[in-house]
C-alpha cells in the first residue's frame, strides 16, 4: 500500500476559535483606526481631503463620501454626515457599537479565557 504523506485533519473547536478571535481582533483594530481618523477637523476634510488618505477622485461607489461622513459625525453634524453618505451615520453607529462591545469582551477575557471550556 502506498503512503499518501500526510493526512489532513479538520481543526478542533478550539483552534476554529483561537483563528476566530485574531480575526475579530484585526477587524476590531481597523474599525478604531476608521474611528480615530475620523476626528479630524471636518472642515479640513472638505478643503483639502483626509490627511491618511490618497487624493484622487472616486467614479462613484458604495462608499463614496463615507470619511467626509464619519468626520461630520464626529463633529456633531449628523445632517450634513447624511448628505454625504446615506448609510454613513448607521456605519458609524455600528462602529462604536462594535468597538464598545469588543471592550466588553475584553474585560471578561481578562476574568478567565473564553475559549478554554470549548
Amino acid at each position: 500500500m502506498k503512503d499518501l504523506g500526510p493526512v489532513l485533519r479538520m481543526p478542533s473547536a478550539a483552534e476554529w476559535c483561537h483563528s476566530g478571535r485574531w480575526v475579530l481582533l484585526v477587524f476590531t483594530l481597523l474599525v478604531g483606526l476608521t474611528l480615530l481618523g475620523s476626528f479630524v477637523p471636518y472642515e479640513r476634510v472638505v478643503n483639502a481631503g483626509h490627511p491618511w488618505l490618497p487624493s484622487h477622485s472616486c467614479p462613484g461607489c458604495l462608499f463614496c463620501g463615507m470619511t467626509r461622513s464619519f468626520c461630520a459625525m464626529s463633529n456633531g453634524q449628523w445632517e450634513q454626515a447624511s448628505k454625504w453618505n446615506r448609510g454613513g451615520p448607521t456605519l458609524y453607529s455600528f462602529f462604536w457599537i462594535w468597538l464598545l462591545a469588543a471592550l466588553a469582551y475584553l474585560g471578561f477575557s481578562i476574568r478567565g479565557s473564553y475559549c478554554e471550556g470549548v
